[in-house]
């Protein structure tokens, strides 16, 4: 049998004529300070000091992820750096690109401390006085290549230098090559550097020579095949007798030809009667031999070596 409705026992779902929902309890920060308190058995100081130590790390956290968010554009400064040094690096690669486009030809430079010269070795050195004038100057050291003796094969250094009102000044390399190669180009001259080397080999006669110390290669190689229309000219007397002109006739015709001497290339001037008259060589990129016979060149050319392992 049904138990009787008397009217007070509606159902839950009923109210008023209304339907009633059970609606769970809304968790707020008290309840679960509450929740905690039961569950944690913790006391409220506890409670306030984990909230403290929470929002502590909070606080650190926060300005890194805004940082991060915010990303390097979004500081002015930053931004402006960046796009400088940007900029700043495309000019220094546009100015390189452009002086290699536009900077003058100009000769190698080599460093002098690469010239072996001034550790070469020579059986003798003496301080041997020029005149400043291009004829003098030809008379004076065609006279001593022509008279007088030196000990048998031995090297002997001249130091050339004129004479000045405060004593004896050296004869730079310009000076020489000046004076002994008037009608060669500039640009053999520039290719050139101090220090070098003039003097006399003795053999049967006196064999001059002049080592010069290279600072471009290809200026100085290019300069000397130039100056060998020229060259016998302008060292006739100086560094060999020339050939008498035939009478009435043209002076005989000098030219260069190729040879290897001691593993060498060189350059050789032969006279009408086949002897040698001048040889060059660049026994190696930084140094130029010139003289007048081969036991000569094969001297210095061992004495050259010589100086590249000593030095």
């Amino acid at each position: 049998m049904p138990p009787e409705n008397n009217g007070h026992d509606k159902s839950a779902a009923e109210e008023n004529g209304k339907p009633r929902f059970d609606v769970p309890p809304v968790e707020t920060y008290k309840t679960d300070i509450v929740e905690a308190i039961k569950r944690e058995k913790m006391s409220a100081v506890k409670i306030a000091a984990s909230q403290t130590s929470w929002a502590r790390q909070k606080k650190t956290l926060e300005p890194v992820a805004k940082g991060n968010e915010r990303g390097l554009w979004r500081n002015p400064l930053m931004a402006a750096g960046s796009i400088l040094l940007f900029l700043g690096g495309i000019a220094l690669i546009a100015y390189f690109a452009i002086s290699r486009l536009t900077a003058p030809a100009s000769p190698v430079l080599h460093n002098i401390a690469q010239s072996p010269i001034e550790a070469m070795t020579f059986d003798s050195e003496k301080v041997f006085v020029v005149p400043a004038d291009r004829t003098l100057f030809a008379r004076v050291l065609t006279a001593e290549r022509t008279t007088g003796s030196l000990p048998l094969s031995t090297v002997n250094r001249y130091i050339l230098a004129t004479s000045t009102a405060a004593g004896q000044a050296p004869i730079s390399k310009d000076e020489l090559l000046l004076l002994l190669a008037p009608n060669a180009d500039p640009s053999l001259i520039r290719a050139f550097n101090e220090p070098y080397a003039f003097g006399f080999h003795m053999l049967t006669n006196k064999e001059p020579f002049l080592i010069l110390s290279v600072n471009s290669y290809d200026y100085a190689y290019a300069g000397m095949l130039a100056w060998e229309s020229t060259m016998a000219d302008d060292l006739a007397g100086i560094f060999y007798t020339a050939e008498p002109a035939a009478a009435g006739g043209p002076p005989p015709a000098r030219t260069f030809s190729d040879a290897v001497i001691a593993n060498k290339d060189v350059r050789v001037l032969h006279g009408n009667d086949g002897a040698t008259e001048l040889m060059y060589s660049f026994p190696d990129q930084h140094t130029l031999i010139i003289t007048t016979d081969e036991t000569t060149f094969k001297n210095l050319l061992n004495r050259l070596q010589n100086a590249l392992l000593t030095r």
